[in-house]
């Protein structure tokens, strides 16, 4: 009797303890960089404003754009 007590008990909180986990938060940023980006054959990232002018460029490190110059 106790032991079907306590199946069904382990049964239903290993069925409730994914609902309280915490679910992952996106990070928003600010003042992201605006215009255009195009891949270089170097593996670097140059940006272009909407005129098609050269305004920097950026290097991925670890899933992030890094300025370089």
């Amino acid at each position: 009797m106790y032991m079907k007590k306590f199946f069904a008990f382990l049964l239903i909180f290993s069925i409730m303890i994914p609902v309280f986990a915490e679910a992952p938060k996106k990070v928003y940023k600010k003042n992201l960089p605006q215009g255009t980006f195009k891949k270089a054959r170097n593996g670097t990232y140059i940006q272009y404003d909407n005129k098609g002018k050269k305004i920097g460029t950026y290097k991925l490190n670890n899933g992030e754009l890094k300025r370089t110059k």
